[in-house]
């Protein structure tokens, strides 16, 4: 045949390169994957893309769940290689054993008249391979309905190609014999597709398909059972791009024939600038064996057609470009959204747009890379949860700085286009949600920390109150005021540091007071029985005192009485002596001078007897006076001992009762400036609830603990103050009963005095202790109230530089509003110079037509 040689001589039948023999002979089942860098594809099957639903009129175009969801998992670069041809041409052949090399589980494929791929169809794994530039792309595989068949119209026809000639890199047409008038009329299509698509976004102009060339993909014509020789009109040998080229060259004349060949032509040259062609042979010469192609081994196939469908996939496999829009490759994700612009654009009967279905695509890619940024924010964040909270305020605003630009750096990234202020904006609303929540999180992590650092540091403490380890609440507040220090400086400076110190030793010196004071009442009621019983027993020993004190007066009186009594008898003795005395006398001085002389020596020795007898009463009289007036002093000195100590006790127990007096009116005083202090409290907390209505919750929380603290203080100082009346109650009991007791209840009384003065004293500690636990919470309560400010007023700041930047968005979108104004006018006054010059030169070439068709009259 002219044009492209006579019948090709058959080539001997050889191993070609990229099979072998097995040890029998046979030929490998399988080719070398030349340009794949695997085999994995191979596991994959055939998933309807876009199908149709409905029938008739009714029937629409819809992108598959499945397809979008396999698309979702792949990143740019991609390419796609569309498979486009007459139905029952081989198509499915073409992709199933020459591209795929699969056996059984391909595409669908039919021996009979009839189409059997419906719509468009995409192999579900891709194909790992090499871009021209050599850098790795993953291709994927589009089969597609065949083109003319009896259950389908040409307009249906032109839909299928325009979609798979829109998202394909690589448009791979199959036709079937050789390229002659009849296969380039097969590809008049292409004339319609200036009525289905459009390069302009907004635009109603009518499309002239000028720029298609910067949106086709690549073209390769691959011509089956091509039985020509490839030499030129001179007998040269040519390639089969050169024969493309050569189909594809204008034929001469001016009929209507003529042009309408001519057209198709001129309009594949200007569409496709990146065009070749393959041809090949043949597979086998036994048309038997036709139907059977798809399952038979590569052996039974004719080599010059193993070594052509070689050729083949190195081409595919190792020039396939990136799918890209505007500069931009498109991911997998873009690809299905731009398959549902196409799909959508044609079931409501428009044209298929490309410049809307970018924006559309531009725009659900853009909103993709935001929820990717923010994915990215919350990953960082969640790591950030698990492995460093909880952090100080300061730390975590640096980690929110870092995840935020890293966050913002993916978007620009990630994102098409130039106009990104919409989703940077709606980055940075998700992005703060996101730190809200990490905020909130931090928070809590910082505040169950705070909580079980202070339960361990804080637990000795515990343990000791539960055995009653203290004595008195001045033992434990010491012990509590170190595990303080300890804790602050233990504790993260968080912002949950103060709030959780204050709840935490507001609740734990409540319950300690509690228990220590508990303990502190019963050892008092302990104590106090022990005094009662000692007191008893001070009264059973003052009585008995009193008794032996008055067994001691009677018989003192008894013997005085009985001395008075002797000394009566011997003053009568006395009296008698004398008067016998003087008797004797009178008788001695009447006898003395009868004896005078008789008598002589014996009336001296007589009267010297007598005389010693005198003195010897003498002594006798004074002896007993003594021993009388002695104890007489005796007994009024132990009579001026005890007035004195009576009166000694009677002004301890004034003493006594102005002290107590004046504790009282000391607690009352003190009742009513906690009362003030109270009111002034409540008035505070009144206006701090008014101040900050936003952290309402938090301070009510506090106050309310505030209460329950000064709740709980009222009641230790009711149960103090009926304590000290019961003990008040109990002393004057024992006045009344010290009263009439001596010596030895005199002393139990000071003792009971000296305990008094120690309980007042221990009460006093314990109160001050309380004041000054309670003067602690209402510092932390001024502290967190001062870091609510604070970040009220770092809120206040941040929303002041949001309204900055907001502006400044504003201001930004105006010049860039302005901007495009001026563009657009510009465009249009050049769209509008463009016109007229076309306009001009369509004037030019008709004159120049009416002047030929007048030759070719003439």
């Amino acid at each position: 045949r002219r044009g492209a040689g006579g019948a090709g001589k058959r080539a001997a039948r050889a191993p070609v390169r990229g099979q072998g023999l097995d040890p029998g002979g046979a030929m490998a089942d399988s080719l070398q994957l030349d340009g794949a860098l695997s085999d994995d594809f191979k596991e994959g099957q055939g998933i309807l893309f876009i199908g149709m639903e409905g029938e008739g009129d009714k029937a629409k175009f819809t992108v598959t769940d499945e397809a979008k969801a396999f698309l979702e998992t792949l990143n740019a670069p991609l390419a796609l290689a569309s498979i486009v041809g007459r139905y029952r041409t081989g198509k499915s052949f073409l992709v199933n054993r020459m591209l795929l090399d699969v056996v059984g589980k391909g595409f669908m494929v039919g021996a009979t008249v009839n189409s059997c791929t419906k719509g468009l169809w995409l192999w579900n794994r891709p194909i790992k391979c090499k871009a021209r530039d050599g850098s790795e792309v993953n291709l994927l595989i589009i089969d597609t309905e065949g083109i003319g068949s009896l259950d389908a119209d040409a307009d249906h026809d032109a839909k299928i190609f325009a979609l798979a000639l829109l998202l394909s890199s690589y448009f791979i047409y199959n036709s079937v014999g050789s390229i002659d008038e009849a296969a380039i009329n097969s590809l008049s299509l292409v004339v319609e597709l200036t009525k289905h698509i459009r390069t302009q976004s907004g635009s109603d102009a009518p499309e002239t398909g000028e720029t298609f060339s910067q949106f086709f993909p690549s073209f390769l014509w691959v011509v089956r059972d091509f039985a020509l020789r490839l030499e030129d009109g001179d007998g040269g040998s040519i390639s089969p791009k050169q024969y493309l080229e050569t189909a594809l060259t204008p034929t001469q004349g001016f009929s209507e024939g003529a042009e309408v060949k001519n057209r198709i032509r001129r309009m594949l040259l200007a569409f496709f600038p990146d065009r070749d062609c393959v041809t090949l042979k043949r597979p086998v010469e036994d048309e038997s064996m036709l139907q059977k192609l798809d399952t038979c081994d590569w052996g039974e196939l004719r080599p010059e057609f193993v070594e052509q469908v070689t050729q083949l996939r190195k081409k595919i496999y190792g020039s396939s470009p990136p799918k890209s829009l505007n500069g931009k490759n498109l991911d997998g994700h873009m690809i299905g959204w731009l398959a549902e612009a196409y799909s959508k654009s044609i079931n409501e009967g428009a044209s298929l747009n490309i410049g809307d279905a970018w924006s559309q695509v531009a725009n659900s890619r853009n909103t993709k890379a935001v929820e990717e940024a923010v994915e990215l924010y919350s990953s960082l964040a969640a790591e950030c949860k698990h492995s460093e909270m909880p952090l100080a305020s300061k730390e975590l605003d640096d980690r929110h700085n870092d995840y935020t630009s890293r966050a913002r750096k993916l978007l620009r990234q990630n994102s098409v286009g130039d106009d990104l202020d919409e989703f940077t904006t709606d980055l940075n609303t998700k992005i703060l949600s996101e730190y809200a929540m990490l905020k909130d999180e931090n928070e809590k992590l910082a505040r169950e920390s705070a909580m079980e650092i202070a339960k361990e540091t804080y637990a000795p403490i515990a343990s000791n109150v539960e055995t009653h380890a203290y004595e008195t609440f001045k033992a434990y507040e010491v012990a509590r005021l170190k595990a303080r220090q300890e804790l602050l400086a233990a504790i993260p400076d968080t912002p949950v540091k103060s709030e959780v110190l204050a709840s935490f030793m507001e609740v734990s010196v409540t319950d300690a007071a509690g228990k220590i004071e508990s303990k502190r009442t019963l050892d008092s009621e302990t104590e106090m029985t022990s005094l009662r019983e000692q007191v008893s027993s001070a009264q059973h020993e003052a009585s008995q005192t009193k008794l032996q004190l008055e067994k001691e007066t009677g018989e003192l009186k008894l013997k005085e009485e009985h001395t008075r009594e002797e000394l009566d008898k011997t003053r009568e003795k006395e009296k008698e002596v004398r008067e016998e005395m003087e008797k004797d006398k009178k008788k001695f001085e009447e006898e003395t001078s009868d004896l005078k002389e008789k008598l002589g020596g014996e009336v001296a020795s007589l009267k010297k007897a007598i005389e010693e007898k005198e003195e010897a009463y003498k002594a006798e009289m004074s002896k007993l006076k003594q021993q009388l007036e002695e104890a007489e002093g005796t007994m009024g000195t132990k009579i001026a001992l005890l007035e004195r100590e009576k009166e000694y006790s009677d002004g301890k127990l004034k003493q006594l009762e102005e002290e107590t007096k004046s504790t009282a009116e000391l607690l009352e005083k003190e009742k009513k400036n906690n009362k003030d202090a109270r009111e002034r409290e409540e008035e505070a907390k009144r206006e701090a609830e008014r101040e900050k209505e936003s952290l309402s919750s938090q301070l009510k929380s506090m106050q309310q603990k505030a209460e329950e603290g000064e709740e709980e203080r009222r009641e230790s100082e009711e149960m103090l103050n009926g304590e000290i009346k019961k003990r008040e109650a109990e002393i004057k009991t024992l006045k009344t009963q010290a009263q009439s007791a001596g010596d030895e209840a005199s002393s139990s009384i000071k003792r009971l005095e000296k305990e008094l003065e120690d309980a007042k004293d221990q009460l006093k500690a314990e109160k001050e202790a309380k004041d000054k636990a309670l003067q602690e919470v209402r510092e932390a309560k001024s502290g967190a109230e001062k870091s609510i400010a604070s970040e009220k007023a770092a809120a206040s700041t941040l929303e002041g530089k949001l309204s900055d930047a907001s502006k400044a968005m504003e201001e930004e979108k105006e010049r860039h509003k302005q901007a495009l104004a001026e563009l657009t006018s510009k465009f249009e006054e050049s769209q509008k110079s463009s016109d007229s010059e076309a306009k001009g030169m369509l004037a030019k070439v008709q004159g120049e037509l009416e002047v030929s068709k007048g030759q070719v009259a003439e």
